[in-house]
């Protein structure tokens, strides 16, 4: 690999899956002497789903999960902080394709971290989209941890 990995962007959802995720993003970005761009997206199709099946408003929705994201990713920034990464921490609502370019590009984003669903998917859970959406727009390396 001839360029140097700067900055790495980071896929937190509220799993244990984003924990080892962000295990191995710290301890490449402390070896690279890079900087994590920790990111949570808050889906608008999550929230409708939750309205729909669990009776919940938008916004006793839209809060739920977007507490639920800030715990796990101020649960990654003290394990990096630990270690002595710098990690930005960054929580948006939207649709996850266009969150992740806008985010690949404002920071420019030499390396996608991701972990990798070891559960089935529920009703809640829409299919990992991360993916394909590096591999159609972004030619940069994605880890699936």
């Amino acid at each position: 690999m001839d360029e140097k990995i700067n900055n790495i962007l980071l896929l937190v959802k509220g799993s244990e899956e984003s924990f080892r995720a962000g295990d191995v993003a710290i301890e490449l970005a402390g070896a690279l002497s890079a900087r994590i761009i920790a990111l949570n997206i808050v889906p608008p199709d999550v929230i409708k789903a939750m309205v729909k099946l669990l009776g919940k408003s938008e916004s006793e929705a839209y809060v739920e999960l977007s507490e639920d994201g800030w715990k796990y990713l101020y649960a990654i920034e003290e394990r990096a902080k630990d270690r002595g990464v710098k990690i930005v921490l960054e929580q948006e609502e939207g649709n996850l394709e266009k969150v992740v370019l806008d985010f690949a590009r404002r920071y420019q984003i030499d390396m996608v971290v991701i972990g990798r669903e070891t559960k089935k998917r529920t009703a809640l859970q829409p299919p990992h989209k991360l993916l394909s959406v590096v591999l159609d727009y972004l030619t940069i390396p994605v880890l699936i941890v």
